[in-house]
C-alpha cells in the first residue's frame, strides 16, 4: 500500500537534540492506538460480509470512484475532501461523516434510515437500497465507522479515515496535482505536507520505447 500522510511520520518533529515533547509524544501514542483499533474494526466488519466493489478509473479531482450494489460513490476534492453519491444526491466531508441509522435530526418527522451523516445526526447520503453487506463494504472503502455499538464509539473518524483506501487514493492525488492541493486542502496540511506547489507529475509518454518512438516520428 502506498505511504498513508502521518503513518510512518508520528514522531517527525517530536523527538531533537535527546529530549521528546511530552504532549507530541502523547498525541503520537493516541494516533498509534486509534489507527490499530481502527485496522481490528475494519477486518471485524469483512469477517461479517461485505459486497463486491467495483472500482472506476479516476479523473479530474477525483480520488477514489466505486461502485457497490448499484450505487456509486466518489472521494472528491472540493474545499476538503468529501464523499459524493451519483445523481447529486449528497455529499458529505470526510473529517465528519460517518454511517448511522436514526431520524436526520433536521426532520424530525422522518422515519430512521441508514445514512452517511455529519456528526452522526445530520444525514447527508441516504444509504437505501445498500443491504447490509454493501453498507460494510462502503464503511471499509472509505474509512466511515458504522455508529450504533460500543466498538463503534471508542474509535476516532479521522483517524478510520487514515486506514482507508480513500485516503491513499486522496495522498496520491495530492502528489499528482500540487498546486491545487494547496489551494484545496489548506485546512488539512496532513495531506499537503511536503509538497511544492512548482512542481509537476512525470510526463507519461504515448510511446512505449524509443523504437516505436523513431518508427512513428520517422527517424
Amino acid at each position: 500500500m502506498d505511504k498513508i500522510p502521518g503513518g510512518n511520520a508520528d514522531l517527525e518533529g517530536v523527538s531533537g537534540q535527546g529530549s521528546v515533547d511530552p504532549a507530541q509524544a502523547a498525541i503520537a501514542k493516541w494516533k498509534k492506538e486509534m489507527r490499530a483499533r481502527a485496522v481490528d474494526y475494519f477486518d471485524g466488519l469483512k469477517t461479517k460480509g461485505v459486497a463486491p466493489v467495483r472500482y472506476h478509473s479516476l479523473k479530474g479531482r477525483t480520488f477514489i470512484d466505486v461502485t457497490i450494489e448499484g450505487r456509486r460513490f466518489k472521494g472528491q476534492v472540493r474545499k476538503g475532501h468529501f464523499i459524493v453519491s451519483e445523481k447529486g444526491e449528497g455529499d458529505c466531508l470526510l473529517t465528519c461523516a460517518g454511517i448511522s441509522y436514526g431520524t436526520d435530526y433536521l426532520q424530525m418527522n422522518g422515519r430512521s434510515r441508514w445514512a452517511i451523516a455529519k456528526y452522526r445526526t445530520h444525514h447527508r447520503i441516504l444509504l437505501d437500497g445498500l443491504s447490509p453487506d454493501g453498507i460494510r463494504a462502503l464503511a471499509c472503502e472509505f474509512g466511515l465507522v458504522m455508529h450504533g455499538d460500543g466498538a463503534a464509539d471508542a474509535l476516532s473518524e479521522s483517524e478510520c479515515f487514515v486506514q482507508s483506501r480513500a485516503c491513499t487514493g486522496l495522498y496520491n492525488w495530492t502528489r499528482s496535482y500540487p498546486s491545487l492541493a494547496m489551494r484545496l486542502l489548506r485546512d488539512f496540511p496532513d495531506f499537503t505536507r511536503g509538497l511544492d506547489a512548482n512542481s509537476r507529475p512525470p510526463r507519461k509518454s504515448r510511446y512505449r520505447n524509443i523504437h516505436e518512438f523513431e518508427y512513428f516520428m520517422g527517424s
